[in-house]
């Protein structure tokens, strides 16, 4: 079942660019030094793209920010300390892949540092569970990736959120 790919303990994938040791470019170019755009988390607006064995699909996934007077704010936070903002997101088409159902509603949290990292987390009954904590931030949009089994067929997970510019 998909429900497996939001609700499982996840095996985090970690995607990084390796560090070649050499220092940045600083030729002085003005289009390198332009100010860089401030995200607006108050509102989920994203997509995953899945595939595995011979499925591939797309779900669209859309929420806001969770407020702190929520009823369960207060789990979210003890489950998830690390984590900055919380999200209820829903989520569509209510099944993929001829007939494997998809859960409808979804907690995310994000874990947002001050670089372009951000960690991805996931909620189940158990709590939070990192779905990818070194999510990367460029600009507007947050990328991520992860996989999961699900009925013995290995998913690779691309998640995008792009988010408004913060006034």
């Amino acid at each position: 079942m998909l429900l497996l790919l939001l609700a499982c303990e996840p095996t985090p994938l970690t995607v990084g660019i390796p560090d070649t040791g050499s220092a940045p470019d600083d030729t002085g170019d003005s289009r390198d030094t332009e100010e860089q755009k401030s995200p607006d988390f108050t509102y989920w607006e994203g997509e995953r793209s899945l595939s595995g064995g011979d499925c591939s699909a797309t779900l669209s996934e859309e929420g806001g920010a969770l407020e702190a007077d929520w009823q369960y704010y207060d789990w979210l936070e003890s489950s998830c300390p690390e984590c900055d903002v919380f999200y209820a997101i829903d989520v569509s088409p209510p099944e993929v892949c001829g007939g494997i159902p998809v859960a409808q509603e979804v907690l995310r949290g994000l874990d947002v540092d001050d670089s372009d990292h951000v960690g991805v987390y996931g909620f189940s009954n158990e709590g939070a569970y990192a779905l990818d904590e070194e999510g990367s931030l460029e600009g507007l949009t947050l990328s991520y990736l992860y996989e999961r089994e699900v009925q013995d067929t290995l998913f690779t997970i691309a998640g995008t959120v792009t988010f408004a510019e913060a006034n």
